[in-house]
């Protein structure tokens, strides 16, 4: 027993390493131009005036990720008055993500990153423990059971990204400068939008 816990320990350190060091505050975040689903620039710098955030989700299959899509997507305007821009960044292949957005009629703008290279580049991290840490969760439990109910679709598309992946949210200026970073604890862990929208 205590061989497998030490076992356990050692993996969860090497995958912590593995993910790199977090943004934090003041530093400037490693991409500044993304391009969104449809091949379409987006550049950071563009945003005058404006605050950027980044938002990672897991996949777009994810019913949890529905729920705080959703919420994005209803408190679009109120973000955009209050000089916020929403890039989401899913793990979900390009055929997917563009089939979501049509259905789901998104307003903002989705990146696909099925190869984890934005996710690395951030530190977005996996996490067993987080996942299972998750599923304990009442409320993590009742998102999902909301998120089923919200696609359009009917259902939610199939899987196609990491299963242990957790969230993250930053708050990006234009010139690139990390005005707020937050890693997900567990998979519906965000920044809340009031924080966001207070004066």
């Amino acid at each position: 027993m205590k061989l497998f816990f030490l076992v356990l320990m050692s993996t969860a350190l090497l995958i912590s390493a593995a993910n790199g060091q977090r943004l934090k505050v003041g530093d400037t975040v490693p991409v500044r131009v993304f391009s969104d689903v449809r091949g379409q620039p987006l550049d950071l710098s563009a945003y005058t005036g404006q605050r950027v955030l980044l938002t990672f989700f897991r996949y777009v299959g994810c019913p949890v990720c529905n729920v705080r899509a959703h919420e994005l997507m209803e408190q679009h305007k109120k973000l955009e008055a209050a000089g916020i821009r929403v890039i989401a960044i899913y793990q979900s292949s390009p055929e997917l993500l563009l089939s979501f957005e049509d259905t789901e009629g998104i307003p903002f703008s989705v990146v696909a990153d099925p190869d984890g290279v934005l996710y690395k580049q951030f530190a977005v991290r996996k996490s067993f423990f987080g996942l299972v840490g998750s599923m304990l969760k009442k409320d993590v439990r009742a998102k999902a059971k909301q998120g089923e109910s919200l696609y359009a679709a009917g259902a939610p598309p199939k899987r196609d990204g990491a299963l242990t992946r957790l969230p993250a949210d930053f708050l990006v200026s234009p010139d690139g400068k990390v005005l707020r970073a937050h890693y997900g604890k567990h998979i519906a862990d965000h920044i809340p939008l009031q924080e966001l929208l207070k004066p």
